[in-house]
Formats: C-alpha cells, structure tokens, sequence
C-alpha cells in the first residue's frame, strides 16, 4: 500500500508539473521571455485608434503585431521557404486604406517605420513573402471603391518604441502613429 501511494504522488507531481510547462507556454506564445516584453507592450495599446489623410486618402490603423524573432517558412502563404531570422523582432502593420477624393489615387504606398530616436527602418523585403498578394500595399484607388486592407511587415530591433509608419501618396508625405 505504502509503494501505491508513493506511485500516485510521483505521478501527480509529474502531471502538475507538465500542466505548469503548458500553462507557461501558452500565456508567453512558446517565445523567450525578451519577446513575451513585447507582445505586453503591443497588446496594452488594442484599443489604439490612428487615422492620416494623405492627399485625399484615409489611412487607418487596423492593427499591429509582433511576429517575434522567427518568420517561419511554413507560414508563407504561397511558397515554402526557408525560416527568416531577426536578432530583433518582424513586426506587422494592417493598414485600412481608402480614397476619400473625386480622382482616382495610382500611386501610393508604405514606406518606412520611424522611431521616437528617428532611426528610419525599412521594409523588411524578404518578409513580403509571408503576406498574402492580395493584401500587398499597393494599386490605384478609385474613388467609389471600398477601403483596401492592406499588410506589412517590417524587421525592428528590440528596443525601437515611438514607432510612425511613413506614408507617400504621390509627393505627399504622411505618418500613422503606431502607438507603440
């Protein structure tokens, strides 16, 4: 009876200690606990609203997300390639775009990220592969057309905060803050 009960107890400390690993991994999103800080950061401003007219054509943030230090390959809609590497993190910008003129709009797009530092990051090119074609950042805008929801995905370091997407319809120039 004595060696049953050592039994049940080995066992119950070990399943308790596999539920505490799995609790863990899920509230971190299975990323190191430097990635985890930035998730918190991203995820305290939801609720943030940010809105730019540019040259007659509304610009809304829809959201913002932090894909972490790792694109992995098989996530790329359309072709298997391999994993893209950050020492610092992929962030994801969804942007609503919309003309709010009576011409229609040829020429517009995404620029660059500015941080609060002004250090300019561009697009990181290579993770234009992990966002589907029909949600690229470009095209004409008509007027009569519904908003267009549109994604990027740009490579920051760490400590970049004060984050503004930079905006260029023709040779206006614009900024969507990020709120982070």
């Amino acid at each position: 009876m004595k060696k049953s009960l050592k039994l049940a107890l080995i066992s119950a400390s070990i399943v308790g200690a596999i539920i505490l690993v799995v609790v863990l991994i899920i509230t971190q999103g299975g990323k190191p606990s430097s990635q985890a800080g930035n998730n918190q950061k991203i995820s305290q401003k939801r609720n943030f609203q940010s809105e730019v007219v540019v040259d007659d054509v509304r610009f809304k943030l829809v959201n913002v997300r932090d894909l972490g230090n790792v694109l992995k390959g098989k996530d790329a809609p359309y072709l298997r390639i391999a994993d893209l590497k950050s020492s610092g993190h992929f962030l994801e910008v969804t942007v609503s775009v919309q003309n709010i003129g009576t011409k229609a709009q040829p020429f517009w797009f995404l620029s660059d990220i500015v941080d609060g530092e002004g250090r300019d990051f561009n697009t990181a090119w290579k993770g234009e592969s992990w966002v589907p074609q029909k949600q690229k950042c470009y095209g004409r805008l008509s007027p009569t057309s519904p908003a267009k929801i549109c994604k990027k995905i740009f490579e920051l370091p760490n400590d970049s905060t004060g984050l503004k997407l930079k905006i260029e319809v023709r040779n206006e120039k614009g900024f969507l803050d990020l709120g982070i």
